[in-house]
């Protein structure tokens, strides 16, 4: 998975086909879905 489309992804910055894309990647292990979730738990703590 392009590591920019997870940036723009997480800062709710992509397309609907975009959108489309990281799901499809997170159905695909659920690994993917909680490496995810980490990174946006840790974004949003950031100030």
């Amino acid at each position: 998975m392009n590591e920019q489309l997870l940036i723009r992804f997480l800062t709710g910055h992509c397309t609907s086909e975009e959108i489309e894309l990281v799901a499809q990647w997170i159905a695909t292990d659920e690994a993917n879905g909680e490496w995810l979730f980490e990174m946006e738990r840790t974004l949003n703590q950031l100030p």
